[in-house]
């Protein structure tokens, strides 16, 4: 039996899930946000990832926080890190720029996390 709190919403449900040979049972969720999160955090856990790019800024090379703008699978972290560790970038970038649109194939855009503009 897994417990865990449901972050999807304001409710915060403590959320108990057993598996039966491949059927889910769930209890205590009060909304089918909390339902979707409980499945999905058993069969493919998502969470956003973070991390930091190498900036150029001139002829210094500085680190620029990035994330991803929706939850990837956990189980993909280490290939995106892979990919992740590869970039830099040496041009302005402001708050919410794409760094890298659908990164490995996902749904999800590398954004950046902050503004970092070139001297």
């Amino acid at each position: 039996m897994i417990h865990i709190y449901c972050t999807e919403c304001p409710n915060e449900c403590y959320l108990s899930i057993t598996d039966h040979a491949g059927r889910l049972d769930i209890a205590g969720y009060k909304c089918q946000n909390g339902l979707k999160f409980a499945q999905e955090e058993v069969t493919c856990p998502k969470r956003i990832l973070t991390s930091t790019v190498l900036y150029k800024d001139g002829d210094a090379v500085k680190l620029l926080p990035v994330r991803t703008d929706k939850a990837v699978p956990l189980s993909r972290y280490e290939e995106l890190m892979g990919i992740i560790n590869k970039i830099c970038v040496d041009y302005k970038i402001v708050r919410g720029a794409i760094i890298v649109e659908k990164i490995a194939g996902l749904e999800a855009n590398l954004i950046s996390s902050t503004t970092a503009l070139k001297v």
